[in-house]
């Protein structure tokens, strides 16, 4: 048996976002599409396939981009379906029950919303107090001292919200609170909506 991988010339999300100083950073646009990207593959796995396909495992390192920024989940452990009782790899943003569900990934995709966002890897700052920030800051109307400086002047507001809005449900603490994939995708393609209609107006933020 072997793993056959598309070659994805670009690399990990994880190295864009953080190690690659050659380059410009991610512009809001771009993380808008690859988060898009990633979202449909996920919801490929829970409702593409005969059996519910569980990741388990879900961070800025196996979203790997081809030569055009396109993102695919790759699992670097184990993934199996919904009826499975044998391990799987766990994600660095295991919901608060612990359980491996659809729920859970979305909890973690939410999880790395937040990361995307704020440019802050979870291994430096640990997803949960990450997610703990970020709702603080929500609260406070103070997202602009929670996100990527290197947005500043190019995000628009009404996007942030949308996105900031979709990532919250997806973290919520029960898991019947938490939106499917297909509704996720939905709020991150209204998101990117708005930013390309402001960047079209010139209005920028």
């Amino acid at each position: 048996m072997i793993l056959v991988y598309d070659f994805m010339a670009r690399g990990s999300l994880h190295h864009h976002l953080y190690e690659d100083q050659q380059e410009p950073r991610l512009t809001w646009k771009q993380r808008l599409e690859i988060c898009i990207g990633a979202a449909r593959g996920l919801h490929y796995l829970h409702r593409g396939t005969k059996h519910a396909i569980i990741l388990g495992s879900l961070n800025s390192t196996n979203i790997l981009l081809d030569e055009n920024l396109v993102a695919k989940i790759i699992d670097r452990g184990l993934s199996g379906n919904a009826t499975d009782h044998w391990v799987l790899s766990l994600s660095f943003a295991l919901a608060p029950t612990r359980q491996l569900t659809e729920e859970s990934d979305v909890h973690a995709f939410g999880a790395l919303l937040f990361e995307v966002l704020s440019g802050k890897p979870g291994r430096v700052l640990p997803r949960e107090y990450m997610l703990k920030w970020a709702l603080h800051y929500k609260r406070e109307g103070k997202l602009d001292q929670f996100f990527d400086p290197a947005l500043k002047e190019e995000i628009n507001l009404q996007s942030l919200n949308k996105f900031v809005e979709t990532a919250t449900r997806c973290v919520a603490d029960q898991g019947i609170d938490r939106p499917s994939m297909e509704d996720v995708i939905s709020g991150l393609e209204c998101a990117l909506q708005l930013q390309v209609n402001a960047e079209a107006s010139g209005s920028g933020s």
